[in-house]
């Protein structure tokens, strides 16, 4: 799966080797480890459950607060659905399909 910053992801994370959820959050950094050459995905979560502010091993791949950034394997991380992103209030009004909607 290709990402993009920018996009609207759920994250999960190996910890204690147990897989966990870490949240949904935005892509901030799509491309390879300073260290490893691997492919890395890095994105801001909305709650604090990461480990970095998007600084790992010195390097800066993004900035975000404290805790809210992960640097994650793509096989971690997916893609919101449209209906995951409806659920989670992300459209914008420009997705909307209801022109009689005061909403919209």
């Amino acid at each position: 799966m290709f990402f993009a910053v920018g996009d609207r992801v759920a994250v999960d994370a190996m910890r204690e080797g147990a897989k966990v959820e870490l949240g949904f959050g935005t892509v901030k950094f799509v491309g390879d480890h300073h260290k490893s050459g691997e492919p890395r995905v890095g994105v801001v979560l909305d709650n604090p459950r990461g480990k970095n502010d998007g600084t790992v091993d010195g390097h800066t791949y993004f900035a975000c607060p404290p805790h809210h950034g992960t640097l994650a394997k793509p096989k971690f991380v997916r893609k919101l659905t449209m209906l995951q992103l409806t659920a989670a209030g992300d459209l914008d009004d420009e997705y909307s399909d209801d022109e009689n909607d005061p909403e919209c």
